[in-house]
């Protein structure tokens, strides 16, 4: 996509990436969705006073009428204490996946933990979200602990947690890695 941009957030963003998030939840999220949109509008608060060492980033691309760009995508990092950060709320919006956002929105996250110095990244995602997943394990997180949350008629979900350990240090001892299971 020519004119894909990642740029850090600024004010004036919590509005249309918390849109979009909830917009997806809504469109593509078979459960029960009032608890992940509560869970997802109360953190999404949070970037503008977190402390140094977090930074949300937006992939935008031009508008066409009326604006100057549209967040199309979303990723932060966390920073949980002084060589650990969290992984989250990475999105892209289903109109423009296979389109390498995802990847360029990791690679930038990815980038910024090794500038910072983080040497253990961790994040929590859904079983379901398959590409997702992939990108993470291409990225080198490997999935450690998982969480039964609920059955539905169509799936059985899973909070899994995955971790990243830069190549100088070891896994956690206590996790053990899951295999995946079809």
């Amino acid at each position: 996509m020519d004119n894909l941009r990642i740029r850090p957030y600024k004010t004036g963003d919590v509005s249309p990436v918390t849109y979009m998030h909830l917009k997806w939840i809504e469109n593509y999220y078979k459960h029960d969705w009032n608890s992940l949109k509560n869970y997802i509008v109360v953190d999404l608060d949070e970037p503008i006073t977190l402390p140094e060492g977090t930074q949300l980033w937006v992939a935008t691309i031009d508008a066409l009428v009326n604006v100057s760009e549209i967040i199309i995508g979303s990723i932060a990092i966390i920073r949980v204490e002084n060589n650990i950060a969290q992984l989250r709320w990475f999105l892209v919006d289903p109109g423009f996946c296979n389109e390498g956002t995802g990847k360029k929105l990791m690679a930038t996250a990815m980038q910024f933990c090794k500038e910072e110095g983080y040497t253990h990244v961790f994040l929590r995602t859904l079983n379901i979200f398959e590409a997702a997943r992939h990108l993470f394990s291409k990225y080198g997180f490997i999935a450690t602990e998982n969480k039964f949350i609920e059955k539905s008629e169509s799936d059985i979900l899973i909070e899994e947690h995955w971790d990243y350990v830069s190549s100088t240090h070891k896994i956690i001892k206590n996790k053990r890695i899951l295999q995946r299971r079809k």
